[in-house]
């Protein structure tokens, strides 16, 4: 898909696309994406140019660059990206390349780049999957799911290569994934999430690249992209273990997966706390927390402006504000 594009580009949480034929763009296509929340939220700037909101998330390039699975994670985030991949790309074009495939920090779920143009075959075609998914063989790292590398890089040489085939062979690794469990151990399990969550969280910096779209033929998609200039000064959270971005005008802080920031703590409310700039000034409103918020020790109870250095608690969580133009 990458042939179809004359450039893109990612500034802090969105990303820029543009075709290369605006004549290609498919409106009804553009309204299915739009309804799909497996791909990025998608806005139309003009009829070749296209606006999607990444903020929050991280790169799956990223990602693997910087967490090791133990056994069982390796299992779960193949197979829960596999098949998120495949329910995406089901009825629409989605560009398979690993800087832009995207996850958030705790690597829950993914979002896709999905593309918004006529295309007679715009399945996912065999040489894209292949790449993609040689790739993950050599870039997940881990010591204990070796099971799994080696199946990746074996299905790759096979003749009848395809990404529901790898599904497939995947789920017949499952009993080596999983331990037998009795039978209390299985029904509380049924109550329970069976994806991946990564024991760490994975953020990305902020920063801006540009490139213009390659012929595959010529280079991989998953070629190394080229920074061209310093991350972009930003300002941003951090608490104990994370830095997290504040991208845009406005963003909401809670334990929703839909959050800009997402807090795992049930102690936190789904939509927390809402930050909005304003006039290069943050200000941090309670969203009618169960919990309650606090900014330096003084109960949120109308919006408030935060300065550098300022402690937002909300609930039991402690975040620090920091503005990079006061530091």
């Amino acid at each position: 898909m990458l042939q179809k594009l004359a450039g893109v580009e990612r500034s802090g949480g969105t990303l820029r696309v543009r075709l290369k034929d605006s004549g290609e763009f498919d409106p009804y296509v553009y309204e299915q994406i739009k309804a799909d929340e497996t791909c990025l939220p998608l806005m139309q700037e003009t009829k070749g140019s296209l606006r999607y909101e990444s903020a929050a998330l991280t790169s799956l390039a990223y990602f693997l660059e910087h967490y090791r699975f133990a056994r069982e994670e390796a299992y779960r985030f193949i197979i829960q990206l596999l098949e998120q991949l495949l329910k995406a790309n089901r009825v629409k074009p989605v560009l398979l390349d690993v800087r832009y495939v995207f996850l958030p920090p705790q690597g829950t779920f993914f979002r896709f780049v999905a593309l918004p143009i006529k295309a007679e075959h715009w399945h996912l075609q065999k040489r894209e999957c292949l790449e993609f998914v040689e790739y993950l063989a050599v870039h997940m790292q881990t010591a204990e799911a070796y099971e799994i590398i080696g199946f990746l890089i074996r299905v790759t040489k096979g003749a009848e290569f395809s990404l529901p085939a790898v599904l497939q062979g995947l789920h017949t690794l499952r009993p080596l994934y999983e331990k037998k469990q009795s039978f209390l151990e299985r029904l509380r399990r049924k109550h329970q999430e069976d994806g991946f969550h990564a024991r760490v969280k994975v953020l990305e910096e902020p920063y801006r690249e540009y490139e213009t779209a390659q012929d595959p033929a010529k280079e991989p998609a998953y070629a190394a992209t080229t920074l061209l200039q310093a991350p972009a000064q930003q300002a941003f959270l951090q608490d104990d273990s994370a830095s997290y971005p504040l991208p845009g005008q406005e963003v909401i802080v809670g334990r929703g997966e839909e959050c800009e920031i997402k807090i795992d703590s049930d102690q936190v409310s789904r939509h927390h706390v809402r930050l909005r700039q304003n006039n290069g000034r943050w200000y941090v409103r309670d969203l009618r927390s169960s919990n309650g918020s606090w900014v330096n020790g003084k109960r949120l109870q109308r919006e408030m402006r935060l300065r550098e250095g300022t402690e937002l608690r909300i609930a039991d969580h402690v975040l620090v504000f920091h503005d990079a133009k006061d530091r």
